[in-house]
This record gives structure tokens, sequence and C-alpha cells, in this order.
């Protein structure tokens, strides 16, 4: 009987035992896949797409009314500033391509590998009323290329006038610094090796935040005799500025180029013809 009870006692307190160390293991089972490591290693990592980058633009304009028709094209070889100005908004400070986009009040906001902004503006206080819109959608990809889509529209709202700007961008990142004041007259000159910069734009503090190099070409589908002369007037500035802003980048610094600014904010920002 002694024998008996003691082999009963044996396989219950083994029971017991196994129960207990099947809690505690259980237990100490849940902690690290709870723990941050695990959590926190297959979250994907976004790098700031700050930066200065090298890009190829084309803008395509056409400018309609029931008097002519303009078209226009603008190709563009630019150094980009991309300025992070808050957590995920970003500005781009684009100047090759005369698209009527105001920049200084644009916000790109960051969605994963997209930078995007849009707006608005209606006019219903004159005779003619108009109305306005731009959009800007770029996409990062690894840190190191860029590819975008800028659209802008212009029409009155009685048809006479009707006006779309579409540019197309694509490039790579070239620098992670803030300004192209920060790079070496070397670097400038050998991306614009053999070209002539003839636009350019600075922030505030007077920093470099863009140079191009730009070629512009258009024709109009009636006389250009038939075309207001304010617009004709637009187009000639256009050409003629582009024309007589030669910069040699081998024979004059970044500096030298910011000391020919007005210092406004943003300057060399054409408005669309």
């Amino acid at each position: 009987m002694l024998i008996s009870r003691l082999f009963t006692i044996g396989i219950m307190t083994a029971a017991i035992m196994a129960c207990s160390n099947e809690s505690t293991d259980a237990n100490s089972a849940v902690i690290p896949e709870q723990s941050s490591n695990s959590v926190t290693s297959n979250a994907p990592v976004l790098k700031s797409p700050a930066g200065v980058w090298l890009i190829s633009s084309k803008l395509l304009e056409t400018n309609t009314s029931p008097e002519f028709g303009i078209t226009s094209s603008i190709e563009s070889k630019q150094l980009v500033v991309l300025e992070e100005i808050g957590d995920g908004i970003f500005r781009f400070h684009e100047c090759g391509m005369n698209i009527d986009v105001d920049y200084a009040t644009t916000k790109l906001v960051q969605r994963g590998e997209r930078l995007f902004d849009q707006g608005a503006y209606q006019d219903k206080r004159g005779e003619v009323q108009y109305s306005e819109s731009y959009k800007i959608e770029l996409e990062v990809l690894n840190d190191q290329y860029l590819n975008g889509v800028l659209l802008v529209t212009d029409q009155d709202s009685n048809g006479d006038y009707n006006g779309i700007q579409h540019a197309m961008i694509s490039g790579n990142k070239f620098s992670d610094v803030g300004s192209l004041s920060e790079l070496t007259d070397e670097d400038i000159a050998h991306v614009f090796a053999g070209e002539k910069i003839n636009k350019q734009s600075t922030n505030e503090a007077h920093s470099i935040t863009c140079l191009a190099s730009s070629k512009i070409e258009s024709n109009g589908t009636n006389n250009w005799d038939s075309v207001p002369q304010m617009v004709r007037n637009v187009i000639n500035d256009v050409r003629d500025e582009l024309d007589a802003m030669p910069v040699d980048v081998n024979a004059n610094s970044a500096e030298e180029i910011a000391e020919g600014e007005s210092g406004s904010d943003e300057t060399n920002q054409v408005s669309s013809w």
C-alpha cells in the first residue's frame, strides 16, 4: 500500500510540475514576440529626399484663343534643391522651366515615396472671370532616383483663352547638401560642361537653390502679328533673358553667380507667357 501511495504521489507531483513548466514556458515565450526589435525589424526605413538633385526637364505649353495659338517647349538641365521645410513637408526649388508655379508657397507632402501638392484659384471679380490650377507630383525611389509631373492650367470662363503647361522631369540624387553654394566649382562645371547656365534662383539667405541651362522653342499657329502685344513681349523677354544671361561656370564661381541676384525670394522665376 505504501509503495502504491508513493507511486501515485509521484505521478501527481510530476503532472503538477509539468503543468507549471508549460505555464512558465508559455509566459516566457511571449516576451521575445512582444519585444521592440521584432516589431521594428520589418518596418520600412524611409530616408529624407532632401538634398541637391540633377534633373532633366521638358515643358510643353499651349496657349489658345479665337485669334491665335502658340505652342512652346523648354528643355532644361538643372541642379535643384529639394528642401525639407517641416516634418515630411518639402519645397522644390526648380528654376529652369518658367512654369507658372509660385514655388515659395508650395508644400510638397510626403506619403511614402510620393511627394504631392496641388492648388486652385478663381477670380470672379472682373468682367472676364478666370481660373488657375497647379499640380506637382514627384516620386523618389531608393533615395536615388526622381520622376515627376507638373501640370498648370489657366483659362477664362468665357472660353476666350486657354493655357496648359505640362512638364515631365527625371533625375538622380547629386548631393545631400542643402544648398548649391556648398558644392565646389568643379562639381558645377562638371555638370554643365559645354552648356551655358542661364537660369538660377536663391532663397532668403541668398544661398543658391537652383542652376539651370535652358533653351526655348515656340511657334504660332497663326500670323505672329495676330498675337496680342503683351503676349509677344513676354515671349521675347524670356528669349532675351535666356540668351543674355550666359554664365561660364569654368570662369565664374557659385559665389559670383549669386552676387548677380536681386535678393528676393526665389529670384528669376519668370511668369508663364
